[in-house]
């Protein structure tokens, strides 16, 4: 079973929504302002900004 999962998240700086991958391995920035939205933190990203929906 898979536990990764694409998110729907509001940017904290500018309320921009945007969609990630719950295992990013990369740091995720909001296209608009540049404020980051998640980090790697080995398997599953650290998810900053605030989590709107989960997407399967």
């Amino acid at each position: 079973m898979v536990n990764s999962k694409f998110l729907k998240v509001n940017c904290p700086s500018c309320e921009n929504e945007s969609v990630l991958f719950s295992n990013s391995a990369t740091t995720v920035s909001c296209e608009l302002c540049g404020s980051t939205l998640a980090t790697s933190a080995g398997g599953r990203a650290r998810v900053v900004a605030k989590v709107v929906e989960e997407l399967e």
